[in-house]
């Protein structure tokens, strides 16, 4: 799993769980504070609940800054999570 920074857009690589997650929060929230506008997914092999807590909280951080968060490639198991727990629309925003 990794996270890098090119520009101002967020890659994430790997798989997006409940053992990867935590490992990688900090450094998205550092991403973001550091003016990241979008997050790719595209190299999201898989990913679960912990993945749209990861996302909403990277939405919220960028939403206390006054600015705007776009997400790209989002994975379909994360859009199935999402519109599960009615959280898509926040995705596509």
């Amino acid at each position: 799993m990794n996270i890098r920074v090119e520009g101002d857009r967020l890659f994430i690589e790997g798989d997006l769980d409940a053992k990867t997650v935590p490992g990688l929060f900090e450094a998205g929230m550092k991403g973001i504070r550091d003016g990241v506008k979008s997050v790719d997914f595209s190299k999201v092999a898989s990913a679960d609940s912990s993945a749209i807590a990861m996302t909403l909280a990277l939405l919220r951080e960028v939403e206390t800054a006054g600015r705007s968060l776009q997400f790209l490639n989002i994975p379909p198991t994360m859009l199935k999570l999402a519109r599960l727990y009615a959280v898509d629309d926040v995705l596509h925003s």
